[in-house]
């Protein structure tokens, strides 16, 4: 179980992990993630900026330019109010156009920038709540409860180990008795052979 539990932290935090340093990487994982979301809450925040000024841009440049290119419409300076002769009207639609596809372009860019930091900054939050359920103190108390275990088990073991020698000493104590009353029976057998014997005797002349 706490193999189990030290492999998912492990995962969790993307480094292997025991007992005794899963808090300090905990804590630096956290720091890294937090600092990692900070920076990319920045890129989001300047990114979208960024991209409402490039389109309020991009829509003034289509306003001009749908201006400059209108037949109806007297062709005015969007500055200073004078009229504009082909070759500057010329010049400012190539200028407005050209500075329109920079924009585009700016925008794709920012645009696809904008998607991966938001992608990245959810990867984080995942990474970060991942980290969260980790328990150190329920790490702790498994590592404790192990620990007795493997006590107990030892313990067992000597204390079989324990009984084994008795049960072998006892098994000792039963052939030795065995073989005392095999003797005691043969000195029985024996006396009384004897006090046969000698019953005969006496009863000679």
């Amino acid at each position: 179980n706490l193999m189990k539990e030290l492999e998912k932290c492990s995962k969790a935090l993307g480094e292997k992990v025991g007992v005794d340093i899963v808090e300090a990487v905990l804590e630096r994982k956290r720091k890294e993630f937090q600092e990692a979301a900070e920076q990319l809450d920045a890129i989001i925040n300047m990114n979208t900026g960024t991209i409402s000024v490039l389109g309020q841009r991009i829509k003034e440049l289509d306003e001009n330019l749908s201006k400059f290119s209108s037949e109806t419409e007297v062709k005015a300076c969007p500055t200073c109010e004078t009229e504009l002769s082909l070759e500057r009207l010329t010049q400012l639609i190539d200028k407005f156009s050209s500075e329109r596809g920079e924009a585009e372009a700016k925008l794709a860019k920012l645009r696809d920038d904008l998607k991966e930091a938001n992608t990245e900054r959810k990867q984080v939050d995942q990474k970060t709540k991942k980290i969260d359920a980790i328990d150190p103190e329920r790490l702790k108390n498994l590592a404790v409860e192990l620990t007795e275990a493997r006590d107990n088990v030892a313990r067992q073991k000597t204390e079989v180990e324990e009984f084994e020698k008795q049960a072998e000493a006892l098994k000792k104590l039963d052939e030795e008795l065995e073989r005392l009353e095999g003797e005691k029976r043969g000195l029985e057998e024996a006396s009384k052979e004897f006090d046969s014997a000698k019953r005969r005797l006496d009863k000679l002349p």
